[in-house]
Order: C-alpha cells, then structure tokens, then sequence
C-alpha cells in the first residue's frame, strides 16, 4: 500500500475502534426495561358472570355470557380437542354463511383453553350468532357454530 491509503487505512481503524464499543453500549442501554402490553379491552381477560347460551361441538364449547357491571355480551371459546391449525380465525355473521367478506372479525384463535371475545353494541343485537372458525393458511372452514340468541 501506498503511504496516503495505509494512513487512511489506520484512521478508519481508529474511528472504527472508537465508534463501535459506543454502538453496543448505546444499543445495550436502549433495550427498554418493562414491557407494557397494549389491551385495547382490558376487560376481554375477565370472565362474564352469566351464560345466557351455549353451544357445542365435538371440539368446542361455546358461551354467550353476559355482565350488568360490563358492556356487551362476551362470547367465550373453550376447546375440548385442539382445532391442528397454526392460524384460526373466529368470524360472527347474523346470516347463515360461509363468506368470509360478510362476517365481522371477532379475534383470532389461541392455542390455550379459553380464548374470549367482546361484542359490541351492533354485534350484540344479532338474532342469531354464526361463528365461523377458520383456517387463514389454508383458506378452509374448520368448524361452523350457530347461537340463537
């Protein structure tokens, strides 16, 4: 190497010496100490007082629940046998159909046991309640459950 380009050499070493040690330690402090979850519905985790109805199937039991002190109605899933999907989606239409397009996305389904879901003041004047369980990867319906109200 040339006298000029070994000196160019060594000052990118230097700053590189000098500014690398001060990335980690400012990405090391930056890392935040809590996390905070964001629940839109922080009363979606509390359970309902009163069943007013219920449905089932081979592989989930499903609660239309109530509470005067709470909004809405609350629709609580409990799967007795897991549905083998990585993704469900639980859809509620007031009609009897398969149309994903004409349903009202309630949430998505967990892995747990008890997966619950609150219902507007709209949603929550259906005559009827078809909840659609459906497999988002493979474009299938998994289950179909209908509730009268």
């Amino acid at each position: 190497m040339i006298y000029q380009l070994r000196r160019r050499h060594r000052r990118m070493w230097i700053v590189l010496a000098i500014i690398l040690p001060i990335g980690f330690i400012s990405a090391y402090f930056a890392i935040p100490k809590t996390i905070y979850e964001n629940n839109f519905e922080p009363w979606a985790a509390v359970s309902y007082s009163t069943i007013t109805k219920s449905a089932e199937t081979d592989n989930l039991l499903v609660n239309v629940k109530k509470d005067n002190n709470l909004p809405g109605l609350q629709i609580e899933v409990m799967q007795k046998q897991p549905l083998h999907s990585a993704s469900v989606l639980v859809y509620l239409a007031e009609q009897n159909t398969e149309n994903i397009q004409a349903t009202n996305l309630l949430g998505r389904l967990e892995s747990g046991d008890t997966q619950r879901f609150i219902l507007n003041d709209f949603l929550s004047n259906f005559k009827t309640f078809h909840l659609l369980f459906y497999d988002n990867l493979k474009k299938e319906l998994l289950e179909k459950v209908i509730i009268e109200n």
